[in-house]
């Protein structure tokens, strides 16, 4: 029964349920040694949630092409947006692409940790599923410099990430889109 006013405080118990899946939530501070206020919620389901993402062609990335991760497994992946995922190694490093602005940083719903990087031509180059972000909004950032992590997947358990590009807010094939 919690509508848009409701405040969810640390150290709070949620159960939610559903006929389909039942979840204990714990709210819970993040390192109280550095006095970060940033909060995070754990979880434990007694059943996995859907995969509800539409998956297309997986091919094998073309050597020719750059991508955030090294030699990766490229699955096209559509739903409330059009990307693809890259298969990555445990906490392999995610590098940019494209140079540009990080325009934000932080958790993004249902897509985990995720950093926007926009060029100078205006395209927004999104990657998802960070398990680490190692830039902040405002940095410049070039071809080849690590943002972050690849972060595992809650659903299929793999490690991997989703890569996004815009243009004029958009989808396009991010195999197509410019690199440097």
């Amino acid at each position: 029964n919690l509508d848009s006013s409701s405040v969810i405080k640390v150290g709070q118990k949620l159960k939610v349920r559903d006929d389909s899946v039942s979840a204990n939530v714990n709210v819970a501070k993040k390192d109280d040694s550095t006095n970060n206020s940033e909060k995070s919620v754990t979880s434990e389901y007694l059943s996995p949630a859907p995969d509800t993402r539409t998956y297309g062609t997986t091919i094998q990335a073309d050597s020719s092409t750059i991508w955030p991760v090294k030699k990766p497994k490229v699955t096209y992946v559509k739903g409330k947006v059009s990307g693809v995922q890259l298969s990555a190694k445990k906490n392999e490093a995610v590098s940019c692409v494209m140079a540009g602005t990080v325009m934000y940083v932080g958790v993004y719903r249902g897509f985990g940790q995720v950093l926007f990087v926009q060029s100078k031509t205006g395209l927004i180059y999104a990657y998802t599923g960070l398990s680490s972000i190692d830039v902040k909004k405002g940095d410049y950032v070039v071809s080849g410099d690590k943002l972050g992590t690849a972060g595992v997947d809650s659903i299929s358990n793999k490690s991997q990430i989703t890569f996004m590009v815009f243009q004029n807010g958009q989808p396009i094939d991010p195999a197509k889109a410019p690199r440097n």
